[in-house]
């Protein structure tokens, strides 16, 4: 069981690497005001 937990942590890594290489480094060039209120949301998420 901890090994499949590992391997979903691990493409969880993945994907919140590459949301924040591409959307969220985006959205902040664009001053969007919304991006760190909805990126800290979506990592909280995925770090519980």
């Amino acid at each position: 069981m901890s090994a499949a937990q590992a391997a979903l942590d691990s493409v969880s890594r993945v994907l919140l690497e590459s949301h924040i290489n591409t959307c969220v480094i985006e959205r902040l060039k664009q001053d969007d005001p919304d991006i760190m209120k909805e990126f800290l949301t979506n990592f909280s998420k995925i770090t519980k």
